[in-house]
């Protein structure tokens, strides 16, 4: 099987004694049945707490710990017997989001997951291709997990590569988008400090883009990849600002923290995106929690966005900028 990568290679690493094994404590783990058997002969003592299940098998653990967690905070099954003695959801995580399209499995990240960083800070490991694909290799023949997804509608046969040749120049990616200065403006951002943010969050955001990429083409659901490619670009410049944002409230936003904004504010990213054109907001009044200047200024929103681009309207109203971003908020969650 063909294999694609959503990481640079050599990029990105973690160190779980320093993030205290969390991934180790409360989740559980799943793995294929092919593995069960050389588990529980390396520790009788799990089988108690082991769950066959349609597909793989579960595997409960305390929020103390897994149950073969050494006090030091490393895994006792790799300590004992060798890391090819650990389930392969363990020895890939946090590389263990794969998607089987066809022939070709692509290979991404859990960004929400692990406090990723960047591999040039040290990290104790970082993740490399060969590794990777030898553990795939090896969990191939008991039952890696992974799901069966399908390319976008109406992708090209070559998609995946255009897909590295994006991941390839990541490196080099600058935000690109119309808005970029609208925002800047409504968000009452001065050109220098958005220089400043800009140079905090880029690193980490270009490690990032790649996965990001992927995550818009492959999830359930998602539109046709012509509509996907045409927003691609300002959704990733979107995104971007906001981890510049975070950055500016006091939190420059790890790979975690990106990945999280990523996921948490898909609405707020799609007002953005279309900052330049006209749209329909939702009718209703503003939740009773909204501050009255902010609930007042609701209507005249809705009614001036028929009528100009949903940014020229946001940027009209008289509310202080403290209070802006939540007219934008309640504009996104409103959007048709």
């Amino acid at each position: 099987m063909l294999l694609h990568f959503a990481f640079a290679d050599g990029a990105i690493g973690y160190d779980c004694v320093v993030c205290g094994s969390r991934c180790c404590k409360g989740l559980g783990f799943a793995l294929g049945g092919g593995e069960l058997v050389q588990l529980l002969a390396r520790a009788p003592a799990m089988a108690p707490f082991v769950q066959p299940m349609r597909g793989a098998v579960h595997v409960l653990d305390l929020e103390d710990g897994c149950w073969v967690l050494a006090d030091d905070g490393q895994c006792g099954l790799e300590r004992d017997h060798g890391r090819q003695a650990k389930p392969s959801t363990c020895r890939l995580f946090p590389v263990n989001r794969l998607v089987r399209l066809g022939e070709t499995m692509v290979v991404d990240l859990q960004l929400s997951h692990c406090p990723l960083v960047d591999a040039r800070t040290a990290p104790r490991t970082v993740i490399r291709w060969d590794e990777i694909a030898r553990d795939l290799g090896t969990a191939g023949t008991t039952g890696a997990i992974a799901i069966d997804g399908k390319p976008p509608a109406g992708a090209p046969d070559d998609w995946l590569l255009r897909e590295a040749e994006a991941r390839d120049g990541a490196a080099t990616w600058q935000p690109v988008s119309a808005g970029v200065a609208a925002w800047r403006r409504f968000f009452g951002v001065e050109e220098a400090e958005a220089t400043r943010l800009a140079a905090a969050v880029l690193p980490l955001f270009r490690l990032a883009m790649p996965s990001l990429r992927i995550n818009l083409l492959t999830l359930p659901g998602a539109p046709p990849y012509a509509n996907v490619m045409r927003v691609i670009e300002p959704q990733l410049a979107a995104g971007a600002w906001l981890a510049a944002l975070s950055a500016r409230a006091g939190r420059a936003p790890s790979l975690r923290g990106i990945a999280e904004l990523w996921r948490g504010l898909p609405l707020v990213r799609d007002l953005l995106v279309r900052w330049e054109t006209r749209v329909t907001l939702a009718n209703g009044v503003a939740p009773d929690s909204t501050p009255p200047d902010v609930a007042a200024a609701w209507p005249i929103l809705q009614k001036r966005a028929t009528e100009v681009p949903i940014g020229e309207a946001l940027a009209s109203t008289t509310l202080p900028l403290s209070l802006r971003p939540l007219l934008l908020r309640l504009a996104s969650d409103r959007m048709r």
